[in-house]
């Protein structure tokens, strides 16, 4: 959020490092600890009092001052510190995120030296088959930065639901599992903590973990094999089930999940009810793009839980979700096994990276919060005034918290949020068939070629992280929102 513009005067030398403040593309870490003491202590935390969000992190900002001289510690610390990351992350804070990331970081190593070389990844990435995915990513991330050296231990807590059991086993064997919960007591009662997918440190340099997992997917698959490969027994219970579903082995087809909110259903959390909002689509809007998969000759399964609203009856579209047939072996083989997979924001697109599977990902929210790999198209939510009934361009929307927030709750009432159309995704859909038949540039031209470039173009220019592709189909139906 920017600086009010009633803040005291600064002499020159400070200016560079007021307009370092002032928005979300901008790397902190390249502050020395020297300068950021001297801010502080020509009043400028005055300024940054203006605005409750900007005090915190002026907090932080002094906190990590403070870290130089070994007081850190009796200020903020343990489960309170990793609340206010948590609540930095929810409501689009990139720059109190990263600082206070470093802070619980020099602060666990401070007090627990023995935990270098050790990732201490925490029972909550058993919760959500999303979660389970990230395990994946660490284990890419390490291997191409050749740390053969680190010993991953993943607490594991049999008490604890678990989301996905059959893929959590395809991954368990990069890790060492602990499973006792004295051995979970004494990691948090040291300092050793436990990680945090927010941030990742790469090379003793903090990388937000959105940016670091895409890098690692583009050095991998340019280097390596999937990191995944489905199992002979997978592949043949699928196709059995398959073929009693009604589609014949050797088929195509896509797997489509549209995120709801049946999944988070009891939990009484205002947070879990903004994030929904903020995520979730209707599935209605996705049945054109449906029809034009059946009608290429492919089928579409739908996955999810059985609280869904049921599919249509359409010819070619099998409403697995809610089927008696649902397993979690086939959960991993309709994320590991399809063309490509046609989804939102939600847990399960993050397992096809792992199998190498191309991804079209649509109604998109935050855009910050994506990774892919080469065949990965995005279909972005646009932003609205309803007041003045303006779509807010690409440059706003990159610069502003609109594409960070993970929740709706900072967002003003005037704006609104977008839901891609029938259209959007229809066209999106042809965009990737037409990527993987290899007739791309045919059906798109050299002028959509022009637009994806003005956009990267403007990515670069905002310091926006940007590591996939928009469908050509809405960058040309929305050419006007570039200027």
């Amino acid at each position: 959020m920017p600086i009010s513009p009633s803040r005291p005067a600064c002499s020159p030398q400070e200016e560079p490092l007021h307009a370092l403040l002032q928005g979300p593309r901008h790397e902190l870490h390249r502050i020395p600890y020297s300068l950021l003491l001297k801010l502080i202590c020509r009043k400028c935390l005055l300024a940054l009092r203006a605005q409750a969000s900007c005090f915190r992190l002026g907090c932080a900002l002094f906190l990590v001052v403070l870290r130089q001289y070994g007081l850190a510690s009796l200020f903020l610390k343990g489960d309170r510190l990793r609340a206010v990351i948590h609540d930095s992350f929810l409501q689009g804070h990139p720059i109190r995120l990263r600082l206070c990331t470093r802070l619980h970081h020099h602060l666990r190593r401070s007090r627990n030296q023995a935990s270098e070389g050790c990732y201490h990844l925490g029972t909550f990435f058993q919760t959500t088959i999303g979660y389970i995915a990230l395990l994946g990513f660490y284990v890419q991330l390490q291997h191409l930065q050749g740390r053969k050296d680190v010993k991953n231990v993943l607490f594991f807590d049999p008490e604890k639901k678990i989301a996905n059991r059959h893929l959590l086993d395809y991954l368990i064997p990069f890790f060492e599992v602990v499973s006792d919960p004295a051995e979970r007591s004494d990691a948090r009662r040291s300092g050793g903590g436990l990680e945090m997918c927010n941030f990742l440190e790469v090379n003793g340099r903090w990388e937000d973990f959105y940016s670091t997992v895409s890098k690692a997917q583009t050095q991998w698959e340019t280097s390596k094999k999937p990191l995944l490969s489905l199992r002979e027994e997978d592949i043949a219970l699928g196709w059995e089930t398959l073929a009693s579903l009604g589609i014949p082995q050797g088929s195509w087809f896509v797997t489509l999940h549209v995120r709801e909110s049946g999944f988070y259903q009891g939990t009484a959390s205002e947070v879990h009810e903004s994030f929904n909002g903020a995520r979730n689509s209707n599935l209605t809007d996705y049945l054109p793009a449906v029809r034009e998969i059946t009608s290429r000759g492919g089928y579409v399964v739908r996955i999810g839980d059985p609280t869904m609203q049921p599919c249509p009856s359409l010819p070619g579209l099998i409403d697995y979700a809610r089927s008696p047939l649902k397993s979690e072996r086939m959960d991993v083989f309709f994320l590991g096994a399809p063309r490509f997979f046609l989804g939102t924001n939600s847990g399960p697109f993050a397992v096809p990276c792992l199998f190498d599977v191309p991804l079209l990902l649509t109604n998109w929210h935050p855009l910050s919060n994506h990774y892919g790999h080469r065949n990965t198209l995005l279909l972005p939510r646009l932003v609205q005034n309803h007041e003045t009934g303006r779509v807010l361009t690409f440059r706003e929307l990159l610069r502003s918290r609109f594409a960070h927030a993970q929740t709706l709750d900072p967002i003003p009432d005037k704006h609104s949020f977008l839901p891609n159309t029938e259209e959007e995704i229809l066209e999106a859909t042809r965009d990737m068939l037409a990527l993987l038949d290899g007739q791309h540039q045919g059906r798109s031209g050299e002028k959509a070629k022009h637009l994806q470039a003005r956009f990267a173009a403007l990515c670069k220019e905002t310091g926006f992280r940007w590591s996939v592709s928009l469908p050509d189909s809405f960058l040309l139906a929305h050419a006007e929102l570039l200027d």
